[in-house]
């Protein structure tokens, strides 16, 4: 099964969603060239040939590099900024679908810092994200994750939901394939949250096709094949796009894993209508390596050569390295599994030379395991020890030196703007330690000023206290002096003597007679201003003489001419109960209620019939 090009053509996909989402058909290319010819402004020349470069990123990559060039050029002599990171993106991305990282990096770097010159934060992320794309391509997987990181933290700055989300689903890539599979799953959720929150459905189509990729990495086929379904379920299951070829091409994959070699060739066979429809060529020319994958199972050997020579022809017209280096090396596989061990050396070599010229690290190693075991079944040990040897270094220290070299230059490169990444999010910290030691001290002012206003707040009341007492003539509480230790102490609660306790008995007889326990407002203190005495003094009468506390008692007066109304039957007769406790001085009914059912154990209209 051929799984190499997937994450490429999911990056590519997603570059064109984050710049410019469009969906081209055949035959527009001519109609634009033509309006291209005739446009009078310099400005609808370069929206004419971004369109025409933008096309044929897909199918025709030389056309593409040109077109791509011709904007660069126009753009760069009318000081057009944005047409001008635009071409460079294009000339990039013909590159990279070529198979050619380094140069595409060049190209990339190149729209970066016309986007950054120009003050396009917005473009400048999206451009750092595709620089990101190169290192990716390179597996020089930790430099990828930190400019993802870095692309996701300026998208967040801007608050592009659509960007932010990409990110997401490059970072999870990129973890998936550093075997860190909870981190890839981590970022996809993300990104399909980030998503359905915009209610886009294409997107959250892409993030649930992503966890789908990520499990099919994990060989986790079952729940590769579920996230796949769910992914055709939002798309729709007629949708004839190159999301809906990218889900079927892989849900093949999965089936293939499963050994389900049925499932896996209708499924292919499904991808590859849609992608002959929507002409996305090197689409067409991984299912067809998929295809002769599924027949070399089968070991239908004819149908499967043809597949691969199909492929083939696309890839070496395309310029597509990286998938002619593995459709050599499979069909070197192919004839070897057959005994043509000839044929297999001569695609061994052809796989093994180009690998070697582009640096293509993982199939120099394979093709040289190849011809090692091709020269061995041909009796040559000599070349086949040779090869073999070639392999094991491989094996050993993954790249060959001129490969670490080129990528070791790579790092270099980019070293200054790692660095840089670092002491921005060093800044980033001591920003944060701020405002959270801020936060606490302004916190801490708040608590402080809280607590001495309430002590202020206490201090005038007990002040106010006083001067009432003063003011009704309660003296204050004595204080006796201390000999043993010459300090004064205060006294105990002061009793008052009996004088005062029958003046204080009379005026609440007084108050009574005037039935002044009908006023919704009385409290102790009113009471006790009109008793000539204070709330201390008012509240030990009642409890000594009455044994009731001051708000039993107000109770118990209202409860009485409450009896006193309800015995009354040209009062029942025109008002209703409500009216009759609000007289009694009760302010509602529920609280009349409650007092009259604890004193005579049954309702006021149980008394009312009782009396009758």
């Amino acid at each position: 099964m051929y799984k190499p090009t997937i994450p490429l053509a999911l990056f590519i996909l997603l570059t064109y969603i984050a710049i410019f989402p469009a969906n081209k058909t055949r035959g527009q290319e001519d109609s634009l060239k033509n309006l291209y010819r005739t446009a009078l402004s310099v400005e609808d020349k370069l929206g004419y040939l971004d369109k025409i470069a933008r096309i044929y990123q897909g199918s025709q990559l030389d056309s593409a590099k040109v077109y791509a060039k011709k904007e660069i050029g126009l753009a760069i002599a009318n000081k057009n900024d944005k047409y001008t990171a635009l071409g460079y993106n294009w000339l990039g991305n013909a590159f990279l679908y070529g198979g050619f990282t380094d140069s595409a990096l060049v190209y990339f770097r190149k729209a970066y810092e016309v986007n950054i010159g120009a003050g396009n934060k917005l473009y400048a992320a999206y451009s750092l994200q595709t620089i990101a794309g190169c290192y990716f391509q390179n597996s020089i997987y930790d430099t990828a994750i930190i400019l993802y990181k870095r692309t996701l933290d300026d998208l967040i700055e801007l608050d592009n939901k659509h960007g932010m989300a990409n990110a997401h689903v490059n970072l999870a890539m990129t973890y998936g394939r550093t075997g860190n599979y909870d981190r890839a799953i981590e970022h996809t959720y993300k990104s399909i949250q980030v998503f359905q929150g915009e209610n886009n459905k294409k997107g959250e189509a892409h993030g649930y096709m992503r966890l789908a990729d990520t499990y099919n990495r994990m060989d986790n086929y079952d729940s590769a094949i579920f996230y796949y379904r769910k992914t055709g379920s939002i798309i729709g299951a007629n949708s004839k796009s190159l999301l809906s070829s990218t889900v079927n091409n892989n849900m093949g994959v999965a089936h293939e894993g499963l050994h389900n070699y049925d499932s896996a060739l209708y499924y292919y066979y499904k991808a590859l209508e849609t992608r002959l429809k929507i002409n996305y060529v090197q689409g067409i020319a991984d299912t067809y390596m998929n295809i002769g994958n599924i027949l070399t199972y089968r070991k239908q050997y004819d149908s499967a050569f043809a597949y691969l020579r199909k492929a083939r022809i696309i890839y070496s017209g395309q310029g597509y390295n990286h998938g002619l280096a593995h459709n050599y090396f499979v069909t070197g596989n192919l004839y070897d599994s057959i005994h043509e061990y000839d044929s297999a050396k001569a695609y061994h070599i052809k796989c093994y030379q180009l690998a070697s010229e582009h640096l293509i690290p993982e199939y120099i190693s394979q093709a040289a395991y190849g011809l090692s075991h091709a020269y061995n079944m041909l009796g040559q040990n000599g070349k086949a020890l040779g090869y073999y040897k070639v392999y094991k270094n491989y094996q050993d220290s993954l790249f060959n030196k001129a490969s670490s070299e080129k990528i070791g230059w790579a790092r270099a490169r980019f070293l200054f703007d790692k660095q840089l990444i670092i002491e921005q999010r060093k800044r980033g910290l001591l920003k944060k330690y701020i405002f959270v030691v801020s936060a606490i001290a302004m916190v801490l002012i708040f608590l402080l000023w809280f607590v001495f206003r309430q002590l202020k707040l206490k201090k005038k009341l007990i002040e106010k206290l006083i001067s009432k007492d003063n003011a009704i003539g309660c003296p204050p509480p004595p204080k006796t002096y201390n000999s043993s230790t010459n300090t004064m102490v205060a006294g105990k609660r002061q009793v008052p003597d009996e004088k005062t306790i029958g003046g204080i008995k009379a005026k609440l007889t007084e108050w009574e007679k005037k039935g002044l326990s009908t006023n919704h407002n009385v409290d102790i203190e009113s009471v006790a201003i009109y008793c000539g005495t204070n709330p201390n003094y008012l509240s030990y009468v009642l409890n000594q003489s009455m044994q009731m506390k001051f708000t039993e008692w107000v109770n118990s007066l209202r409860l009485r001419k409450a009896k006193e109304l309800l015995a009354d039957k040209i009062k029942t007769n025109r008002y209703n109960i409500s009216v009759i406790a609000e007289e009694s001085g009760f302010k509602n009914k529920v609280t009349f209620y409650k007092y009259f059912k604890q004193d005579m154990a049954i309702t006021p209209k149980q008394y009312i019939k009782s009396l009758s």
